[in-house]
């Protein structure tokens, strides 16, 4: 897997359209940092919370990664996509969320490296969910899973190639992470494309490559 040239087509595809790549992050932060400080209260007002964010945490990760796989398949995205988990077949945006949510924490009770590993093999869920549509969420999961299999390391190694930038942004006081998750998610989108073997460039499906990283830490989760 090619970091270099994911990274550099991710900054391609944010020429432009920073602005709505940054503020559909802060807004998705915003939101569900707020629903889930609330969740942590005492009392009712803690298990309001605790339900709201469940309602509201699979629609919002659809719609994040909504706008940004758009930016992928160069087509025109704003805030507004964040809200689109919220538009048609809404309960099955929030049982993938669910989902997902409740089987990362089945693993990280095992042990830390069992929950990175399991958030790395459902991390394709809702890229899959938005290019087929029919797909029950537990059909978005279980091909997430086979997708990430020998991959899962490779995104990892993806994601550290991003400690610098988020280094420099304690500089800006935080403020520069929203550019940095930014450009993460745009990196994850590409990531993606190359995975499911469909090239946003040409619109047609290519021959997936095969992976030359080992997977080391394949636990299966």
């Amino acid at each position: 897997m090619n970091y270099s040239q994911i990274r550099s087509d991710a900054r391609a595809k944010l020429k432009n359209n920073w602005t709505p790549a940054v503020l559909s992050v802060f807004v998705y932060l915003i939101i569900t940092g707020t629903v889930e400080s609330i969740s942590m209260s005492d009392g009712l007002f803690g298990l309001v919370g605790s339900i709201g964010f469940l309602f509201l945490y699979g629609p919002l990760e659809y719609g994040l990664n909504f706008v940004f796989l758009k930016l992928s398949k160069k087509q025109k995205a704003d805030v507004g996509d964040l809200f689109d988990g919220f538009n048609s077949n809404y309960s099955n945006k929030v049982s993938a969320g669910i989902s997902v949510y409740f089987y990362t924490f089945l693993w990280t009770l095992l042990f830390i490296v069992p929950g990175i590993v399991a958030s790395y093999s459902y991390s394709m869920t809702y890229f899959i969910m938005i290019d087929n549509p029919h797909f029950p969420a537990s059909e978005a999961i279980k091909r997430s899973k086979e997708i990430m299999k020998g991959h899962k390391r490779e995104l990892f190694v993806l994601d550290l190639t991003f400690i610098g930038w988020m280094i420099l942004s304690i500089f800006t006081f935080g403020i520069g992470m929203f550019w940095v998750s930014a450009y993460m998610k745009q990196s994850h989108a590409e990531f993606y494309a190359r995975l499911s073997g469909y090239n946003f460039v040409s619109g047609q499906t290519e021959a997936v490559e095969e992976s030359k990283v080992v997977n080391q830490i394949d636990v299966n989760p």
